[in-house]
């Protein structure tokens, strides 16, 4: 790196380097190893692994950052991997004003899990919220969010909903809350304090606002939450707009929006009549399709799999309405798991009289009451289903066909 400037490098490769020989600096005496197909470093001590880092999101901010302020961020970044050193107080009453709720993906667990499983680490425990989104706990030091284990809050006698209620409280507390409103009904959190996204927890901030309708919210990434009411398309619309723009930045969360039935946030898909239905399905497919993805690297390396067991969540629009859905291939004769789709394309390993492979093209949800029974769900995130047969001709035959080709 000499003659190099620090704050610019020619390469993801050079950034892991550089970040690797800045903790060796600064003390820590783990092996690091950088894996550039998964673009992480993986620590080991005494030939073990004891943990890695994804360093996706911090060279993706990187990257956003202007040059002058480069330098600096690598100085945050090389103190926030050094931090999982630090030791947590021994008594929760010393540490209860520190702990805050994060919110992220789901997909970001199920990632930790994977990890975990993989190398030996410790459990994090997680609510699931909306079906995609879920909730832990953090140790926040000023230099970084600490993921706190099912490990420490046992030794601290603490259950993982009291520490969230904790949490909820001290986010609850904090003063530094702003909402701008864009075009008087759509509002964005303003706070950048890496706990805008867990906001979506706090009730009582959602009630103030002077919505109209039900409370539609997205979290595109970790420093951006947005709700507007369900009667404001063009609000709605605004949000959705601005919330694609934030998926491709650092950090980013999840592109599908929730909407406030009674005291729970659910998924919301609204009708095909919608205004705004073909850029939710956009989104949605989206980012189904990044979760799906980064779930088969890990089933691969996790259970040695051949890459063909795995279906691929493939996107396509509509042919008549050009509205974005999913779909998967379900071949005869192949031991599979599929993942959830919007349709599934079966392909039975014939040939029709035009001499082109046979395949008959259903929705999931009508083909669920002839031929679910021949699929049996794993308890994984995203869902996935592992094929215990393909269907007879006499099934095939009774499945409503579809047209998304």
């Amino acid at each position: 790196m000499a003659g190099f400037p620090q704050w610019k490098f020619r390469s993801a490769r050079q950034f892991a380097k550089h970040l690797m020989k800045r903790l060796r600096s600064a003390g820590d005496t783990r092996e690091a190893r950088f894996e550039e197909s998964s673009f992480r470093i993986v620590f080991h001590t005494q030939g073990q692994p004891v943990g890695s880092v994804n360093l996706t999101n911090l060279y993706s901010e990187y990257l956003h950052r202007r040059a002058p302020d480069r330098q600096r961020f690598l100085d945050d970044a090389v103190r926030s991997l050094l931090a999982p050193h630090k030791t947590l107080p021994d008594e929760f009453i010393d540490a209860r004003a520190d702990i805050m709720p994060c919110l992220r993906s789901r997909n970001y667990f199920a990632g930790m899990e994977a990890t975990a499983d993989l190398e030996g680490g410790t459990s994090i425990p997680y609510l699931p919220i909306a079906e995609h989104l879920a909730l832990a706990v953090v140790y926040d030091f000023p230099e970084a969010m600490i993921m706190i284990s099912q490990e420490q809050l046992d030794l601290w006698g603490v259950t993982f909903y009291e520490a969230c209620e904790i949490a909820r409280e001290n986010l609850a507390s904090m003063d530094v809350i702003r909402f701008a409103s864009i075009q008087g009904q759509l509002f964005v959190s303003a706070t950048e304090d890496h706990y805008d996204a867990s906001r979506l927890i706090l009730d009582e901030l959602v009630e103030e606002l002077p919505i109209t309708g039900t409370p539609i919210a997205m979290v595109p990434s970790r420093d951006k939450l947005m709700i507007v009411g369900s009667d404001d398309i063009e609000g709605i619309h605004a949000m959705l707009k601005m919330a694609s723009s934030s998926l491709a930045e650092p950090w980013a969360v999840s592109g599908m929006p929730v909407a406030r039935i009674g005291d729970e946030w659910t998924p919301w898909e609204p009708g095909p009549e919608h205004p705004c239905s073909a850029e939710v399905s956009r989104l949605r497919v989206q980012s189904l399709q990044t979760d799906y993805a980064e779930q088969i690297e890990r089933l691969r390396e996790l259970a040695n799999f051949a890459p063909e067991h795995f279906a691929t969540f493939n996107a396509c629009h509509l042919p008549r309405t050009g509205r974005a859905t999913s779909y998967c291939n379900w071949v005869n004769g192949a031991t599979q798991s599929l993942p959830r789709t919007e349709h599934l394309v079966l392909l039975t390993g014939e040939k029709t009289r035009k001499n082109v492979p046979e395949r008959f093209c259903v929705t999931w949800h009508d083909a669920m009451p002839i031929i679910g029974h021949l699929l049996e769900p794993d308890d994984i995130y995203p869902t996935r289903y592992r094929v215990q047969a393909f269907p007879s001709r006499e099934q095939l035959g009774q499945l409503p066909l579809a047209e998304i080709f």
